[in-house]
C-alpha cells in the first residue's frame, strides 16, 4: 500500500461552499449558507468541480491545487453575480 495515496473527498456542505466562496471575496460580508443564490444545482456542480480538481491535481503539489481551487471558486462566485 501507498501511504501517500490520495482518496477524494467528495462531499462538501452548503456552509463549506460559501465559506469557499467568502474566502475568495475582497471585503464584503461574504456568503451566507442560507443566501438563495446557494441552491441546489449550484451546490452540486460546485462539488463536481471540487472532485474535479482533486483527481486531475492528484501528484501535482498543494501549491497547483491551492491555485487551481481559487482559480474555481473564483470563477462559481462571478455565476452567482
Amino acid at each position: 500500500m501507498d501511504p501517500k495515496q490520495l482518496f477524494v473527498i467528495s462531499a462538501i456542505s452548503r456552509e463549506g461552499i460559501a465559506e469557499e466562496l467568502s474566502e475568495i471575496m475582497e471585503g464584503g460580508e461574504g456568503i451566507k449558507p442560507d443566501d438563495p443564490k446557494l441552491t441546489d444545482e449550484f451546490c452540486q456542480e460546485f462539488a463536481n468541480g471540487l472532485y474535479q480538481i482533486e483527481t486531475d491535481t492528484i501528484g501535482m503539489s498543494e501549491n497547483t491545487k491551492a491555485n487551481a481551487e481559487q482559480d474555481f471558486a473564483s470563477i462559481m462566485l462571478q455565476k452567482l453575480g
